[in-house]
């Protein structure tokens, strides 16, 4: 009986615990959208906006200075994830294997960059002498393979039966087959769960586009955003130099979600598999 109380208790003070939690998280989010919704400066918190507004909208999308950044961030996206899926799998497969001679020695040294950083100034200008800045592949290649995606991807491939390889062997695969046409058709769950975490960091980047990156017309979506969410900067358009207001912040911020919001659905039944097997496999 005092298991059942006890248990009722737990389940109890579980539900109270994610309601809050999930509160901390939807609540800022209707705040969002209500001050995107709202023609004039609130006070405060609230649900609903008093009155129906889509004029940050329609300003925000008739901004010439705002589309280029949003491709800007689509192309940095695109390039990234396409980049860093390629190298993860490919390196993943590689070290799967067991009997890959020195394998502990590559295992050592793609560890120490994780744990030990030489920090902003070397990372400069390494990319400086590699000829890579005001590009977008200043901000791509430095983070091109995560090590944490890395271990997922050869966890994962690790799981799977090694028999499958082994017959493809046999029948005279070599190892880009066997990767490409065997293991990547199984793999959807992993590719899907490490796209959505490469693609959310490349969407978000905003410090590297700051630090490699001179060129305005070159800024990303993320970049803009920030400079008018914490410099309060003002935007250039047609007519001249316009002052901000909360509302197109908000919305801009918004917008700024959007994409992660439609992929995430996509992936959710792959993400939570991959994530699972690629953790505890190996």
């Amino acid at each position: 009986m005092k298991d059942s109380i006890s248990r009722k208790i737990f389940i109890v003070c579980n539900y109270i615990f994610f309601i809050i939690f999930s509160l901390t998280i939807i609540l800022p989010f209707i705040n969002i959208i209500t001050i995107s919704l709202s023609e004039t400066k609130m006070m405060g918190f609230q649900l609903f906006p008093s009155k129906l507004y889509f004029g940050a909208y329609k300003d925000l999308f008739t901004r010439g200075s705002l589309v280029r950044p949003f491709v800007n961030s689509i192309i940095i996206t695109v390039m990234g994830l396409a980049t860093s899926l390629f190298f993860t799998i490919t390196f993943g497969y590689a070290i799967m294997k067991k009997d890959l001679i020195g394998l502990n020695v590559i295992l050592v040294i793609i560890m120490i960059p994780y744990f030990f950083n030489g920090g902003m100034i070397p990372n400069y200008l390494l990319v400086r002498d590699l000829k890579l800045i005001n590009t977008y592949w200043a901000v791509v290649l430095p983070k091109a393979i995560g090590f944490t995606y890395l271990l997922l991807a050869r966890n994962y491939f690790r799981s799977l039966p090694e028999s499958l390889s082994e017959s493809a062997r046999m029948d005279g695969a070599g190892e880009w087959r066997i990767l490409f046409k065997i293991m990547l058709p199984l793999s959807k769950p992993i590719i899907a769960a490490i796209s959505l975490f490469y693609g959310v960091s490349y969407w978000n980047e905003w410090f590297k586009v700051i630090l490699y990156i001179y060129d305005q017309s070159k800024f990303t979506f993320q970049v803009v955003l920030r400079n008018l969410v914490v410099e309060s900067q003002n935007v250039q358009t047609g007519t001249g130099t316009q002052e901000v207001g909360e509302n197109i912040k908000m919305a801009m911020t918004l917008v700024g979600m959007i994409p992660i919001l439609i992929v995430y659905p996509l992936l959710q039944k792959h993400f939570a598999k991959g994530i699972l097997v690629g953790s505890v496999k190996g």
